[in-house]
């Protein structure tokens, strides 16, 4: 994964930027505020190129923003954000944090069971006893409203690119294959897989996990989520 973005995160921006991450933020930190945290702890995975952290930095100081691929934590144009290159399934810290999440079904891109379940280790351990963990996640309603609209080609930054977009029904996989044409001549691809799992597929999991779910909301909603949902927002709070 960390090494697939080294092409995308030169035009992922452009690729992005139609998405509100101002409106997502302020969803995030509607969250937190409503589930009345108390805890200036703050670490949020999979952060790409922080596009979502630069809206909550003046009201979180002393969040942290960690992702796997250093080429995305490369094209922040945030001065000042707390950056810290890590797989969000074996997370390095020795600190407690009150409140930890991700945005833009980024927990999709665990494509197994096992990864899923380490992921909710890593996260219990570096979590404090109080704290909540949100994530959203694409269910398949959204994979097959927009695989054909990610169908599309460009230019940016002298960088001609070609995505196609395909879900694997079948494999409950979603497929984005991106080529890159250099102005040198120079061609490469990348492949970004993320696996769709069921709906209940997460109740399942996270009932072998420290975690309740504390809550799941349609996301940017606070409607409850069921399996008609298109994206879903998981609220876990630690089993007592």
């Amino acid at each position: 994964m960390a090494r697939q973005y080294s092409h995308l995160a030169k035009i992922y921006s452009h690729l992005m930027k139609l998405i509100n991450y101002k409106d997502w933020a302020k969803y995030i930190s509607v969250l937190y505020d409503i589930l009345e945290i108390n805890d200036p702890g703050i670490l949020e995975l999979a952060c790409g190129q922080c596009a979502v952290t630069k809206h909550l930095q003046k009201k979180f100081p002393d969040i942290i923003s960690t992702d796997i691929s250093i080429y995305m934590l490369n094209e922040c144009d945030a001065p000042g954000i707390k950056r810290v290159c890590c797989d969000m399934v074996n997370l390095p810290f020795k600190e407690k944090f009150g409140f930890v999440f991700s945005t833009f079904d980024s927990i999709n891109y665990l494509l197994t069971e096992e990864e899923l379940k380490k992921l909710f280790t890593s996260v219990s351990s570096i979590l404090n006893d109080e704290g909540y963990f949100t994530f959203d996640v694409s269910l398949e309603r959204n994979s097959i409203k927009y695989q054909k609209l990610l169908n599309r080609s460009g230019k940016y930054n002298g960088i001609k690119y070609v995505q196609k977009s395909n879900y694997n029904k079948e494999e409950r996989i979603h497929y984005n294959t991106f080529k890159f044409t250099y102005e040198n001549g120079e061609i490469y691809e990348e492949t970004h897989a993320q696996k769709i799992y069921e709906f209940e597929d997460y109740f399942r999991i996270l009932e072998e996990t420290d975690f309740n779910v504390f809550a799941c909301f349609d996301s940017f909603s606070f409607d409850d989520a069921d399996k008609k949902t298109e994206r879903a927002q998981f609220v876990l709070k630690k089993r007592e």
